[in-house]
């Protein structure tokens, strides 16, 4: 695979160490818009570094609503050279014309203008069995993750999001969009028929409302950040019934809600 393909292209810059400038050609994550279409509908253009572009694109349309499972899709089409992909639904499933929330602008941090306050309702509380871990658990897991993070580790440019079944990591993503990596999880976890119900999430971004949403949309009873959330977030996952820790620095977190599914 050739650093393209992994996202990664390279610049001259210019390096001052303290003393003196230097002249070396580093590594820089790319940054490419991608088209998603829902039965010939133009949905979105999200800026993204053009991988794993299907299972963003599955990701996207799980979290904005317009699928619940891998049996609503009926096929799934990747155009590299007009970058976009192509999702038919097996029923007829479009945006509402109207809807100016879908104008097509480029999305640059990857956020999302229509999942919000009014999808609360779509989900149930999550259930309080099911998944619990230790505190050793989440710090080994967050310590593992870190190390798989390898284009952040590369280049300094993207987040990470990973899921978990408290034993392993499943499967890591990174993007340069904190939403994206968490869509591609979404889309993964479809296109392999997961039940995300047992599983967690690790983060390397802050969460907010909206990172809580999508969580909430997969089932997913417990998500870990490196990162401090937000008050609103913390709110949010109370009432949706998920555990949030944060704040990692070392051996120390800090459990917002929930804290039954964080024992020793």
């Amino acid at each position: 695979m050739t650093p393209a393909e992994k996202g990664i292209t390279t610049f001259p810059v210019y390096t001052f160490d303290g003393r003196a400038f230097s002249k070396a050609d580093v590594n820089i994550i790319q940054e490419t818009p991608l088209q998603i279409f829902l039965n010939g509908r133009h949905l979105a253009t999200i800026a993204c570094t053009g991988l794993h572009v299907d299972e963003l694109a599955l990701g996207y349309l799980k979290s904005e609503g317009f699928i619940k499972d891998s049996s609503d899709i009926k096929d799934v089409r990747i155009d590299s050279e007009a970058g976009a992909v192509q999702l038919l639904t097996a029923a007829a499933m479009t945006p509402d014309p109207t809807d100016s929330s879908f104008s097509g602008s480029i999305a640059s941090s990857g956020a999302r203008t229509r999942f919000g306050e009014s999808h609360h309702h779509l989900s149930a509380p999550i259930r309080q069995d099911g998944l619990h871990l230790s505190p050793e658990q989440v710090l080994q897991l967050m310590d593992r993750f870190i190390d798989l993070c390898c284009l952040h580790r590369i280049t300094r440019g993207t987040h990470g999001a990973a899921l978990t079944d408290g034993k392993e990591i499943l499967v890591v993503r990174e993007d340069i969009g904190r939403h994206n990596a968490l869509d591609m999880l979404a889309g993964y976890a479809l296109s392999h028929h997961w039940d995300c119900s047992d599983k967690a999430i690790l983060r390397t971004g802050r969460v907010s409302t909206e990172i809580v949403y999508k969580v909430w949309s997969l089932g997913i009873p417990v998500v870990v950040s490196l990162a401090a959330p937000t008050a609103r977030a913390i709110e949010l996952a109370g009432d949706a019934g998920i555990t949030l820790i944060g704040a990692i620095r070392g051996r120390s977190m800090q459990v917002y809600t929930h804290e039954r599914r964080v024992s020793l």
